[in-house]
């Protein structure tokens, strides 16, 4: 049999076989859910720059330290400083007052010895030793003076600091050995003799 002009095998090439039929692809089924299958992309950090907090932070606190020390300083001052310069004035007004024992102590030996019942003058006791020196310093000037005939005398400490003679106690002392105190102005020894300033005994 020929089919336009050409001939026929008739088992491949015969126009009356069946069909052959359809070939179907096996499907494929996912063993778990998309959402749960792994992605293949790397994960976002995110790094966040805290310095600019940081430094903030600091200067916040700085800002806020810095007056609260300075009050603390400024109560602490308040409080020390009195007690210093209250303390200094003692320390020096009790050397004051030791010193005028100690001349009293060398005008009686003086009196006794070389001067022939009559008190000497700084420098005469300087002189036979019965001091070491005139004295000076400690918030103090010594001046001491006496009678025409010798046998009366008077030592009296004034501060060194003029402008302080009003608030800085001022003492002296006798050829009787008693030492006097004045809470306010300076104690004026003239000639052997005591006068001015508000003098009482110290106790």
């Amino acid at each position: 049999m020929r089919v336009s002009g050409r001939k026929l095998n008739k088992k491949e090439d015969s126009p009356y076989r069946p069909a052959q039929p359809p070939i179907y692809e096996q499907p494929t089924y996912q063993t778990e859910p998309a959402y749960r299958q792994p992605i293949n992309q790397q994960p976002i950090v995110v790094r966040k720059n805290y310095t600019g907090l940081i430094v903030a932070g600091v200067i916040l606190g700085l800002v806020i330290a810095i007056p609260v020390v300075l009050m603390v300083v400024g109560v602490i001052g308040a409080i020390a400083v009195p007690n210093l310069l209250a303390s200094r004035q003692a320390a020096n007004e009790a050397t004051a007052i030791s010193h005028l024992r100690t001349f009293h102590g060398a005008e009686a030996t003086y009196q006794a010895t070389s001067g022939a019942g009559s008190f000497g003058s700084f420098d005469e006791l300087v002189k036979t030793g019965l001091i070491a020196e005139q004295p000076r310093g400690f918030g103090y000037e010594y001046t001491l003076t006496r009678s025409a005939s010798g046998t009366r005398y008077c030592i009296a400490a004034n501060s060194a600091n003029p402008s302080q003679a009003q608030k800085q106690r001022s003492f002296a002392v006798t050829g009787e050995g008693v030492i006097y105190v004045s809470e306010t102005g300076a104690i004026d020894c003239r000639d052997g003799e005591l006068s001015g300033g508000t003098m009482k005994r110290l106790q």
